[in-house]
C-alpha cells in the first residue's frame, strides 16, 4: 500500500520537481537491537544515511526504490 501510495505521490509531485523514493533497509544496528546475536553483521546506521546522502547529490537520477539487507538476513 506504501509503494503504492508513493507512486500516485511521485506522478503528483512531477510538475513541481520533487521526487518520491522509497527505501527499505533491512536490520539496522542500532541500540534497540540488544538481545540480536547478528547484531553486529546487521546495518550500519551510516551505511543509511549515506545511501540518502547520495540520493541528493544526484539531482538527475530518479531513485523509485532502494532495498538494503544485511548478509545476515535471508530474503
Amino acid at each position: 500500500a506504501l509503494k503504492a501510495f508513493s507512486n500516485v505521490l511521485a506522478k503528483e509531485l512531477r510538475p513541481k520537481k520533487i521526487k518520491i523514493t522509497n527505501i527499505h533497509p533491512g536490520g539496522i544496528n542500532t541500540p534497540l537491537q540488544i538481545n540480536n546475536p547478528n547484531k553486529n553483521k546487521l546495518l550500519q546506521p551510516d551505511i543509511i544515511s549515506n545511501t540518502i546522502l547520495q540520493i541528493f547529490k544526484n539531482p538527475d537520477i530518479e531513485y523509485k526504490s532502494i532495498i538494503l539487507y544485511p548478509e545476515v538476513e535471508e530474503h
